[in-house]
């Protein structure tokens, strides 16, 4: 963890105050999950000695299907391209050996696989690097009832500076806690919460969208739920077409709303 900060979010956070002109002394703010490592005394200790500029800002433990846009709008896309090369590769390969009349066995040895995931990671690389698409992850991350979001359009808004004004004397504790100024609870690293069981079966998936579609297409679908045309939604959210829909024999969701943003 420690290698990520120095090697990879440090430097992006420079790079990005020299973009700006910014003071290397302003602060970024870090959203992370509440991962034992994360909230280790160790690794908080070593964040604020040796990176004070960098503000740990922990999604609480459960909610990050919500409140952190990697989970809400940049992963699936990313997963999304990873499994469809890998289905590429795998009908490649099968089609080849039948034009050569040679057995149909995969070579699922880690080496091959290894050497063939680079491709793979470049190609969902490639899917998420995109400002629209990350600019949505933000703003689908929506607090219920609030009409608040992530989005750089709503928390530099009139409406939510005018919150943050009167937040003193509305809350006080969350005021004092925004501040600094009061400790904020964190669950011991010893005990285990859902962000530290690492899911490895995709079957595990909460959402698992039809391979069949397009990377370019569940991209647009994500970004604007509109786009979806000719798409069905299952209850769980994910995109399939219309035959796979069928096939499953579950009600697909017709109407697909935009959610709305403050």
């Amino acid at each position: 963890m420690k290698l990520f900060v120095e090697k990879i979010l440090a430097p992006y956070f420079d790079r990005q105050r020299e973009r700006l002109g910014l003071p290397s002394a302003s602060m970024a703010l870090w959203t992370i999950d509440v991962f034992s490592v994360h909230r280790s005394e160790e690794f908080r200790t070593y964040m604020k000695s040796t990176h004070r500029n960098i503000i740990l800002d922990f999604v609480p433990g459960g909610c990050t299907s919500v409140g952190q846009p990697c989970d809400v709008g940049i992963q699936r896309p990313f997963k999304h391209s990873i499994r469809r090369s890998y289905h590429d590769g795998v009908v490649y390969e099968m089609m080849t050996k039948l034009v050569k009349k040679e057995p149909l066995i995969l070579d699922t040895r880690v080496g091959p696989l290894r050497d063939k995931s680079v491709q793979w990671l470049w190609n969902g690389y490639n899917a998420i690097n995109k400002p629209e698409l990350v600019k949505k992850a933000f703003a689908n991350c929506i607090v219920p009832g609030r009409d608040l979001d992530l989005s750089y359009e709503t928390l530099t808004s009139f409406k939510v500076r005018e919150r943050l004004r009167n937040l003193k004397n509305e809350d006080p504790v969350f005021y004092e806690e925004l501040r600094g100024t009061r400790t904020v609870q964190i669950p011991d690293p010893s005990v285990v919460l859902a962000e530290d069981i690492l899911v490895v079966e995709e079957d595990d998936a909460a959402i698992c969208d039809d391979s069949s579609i397009s990377t370019e297409v569940l991209q647009a679908a994500l970004i604007s739920p509109s786009a979806a045309e000719g798409l069905k939604v299952k209850k769980d959210g994910s995109y399939h077409t219309a035959a796979l829909a069928e096939v499953d024999g579950e009600e697909p969701v017709e109407e697909v709303e935009e959610p709305g943003q403050g």
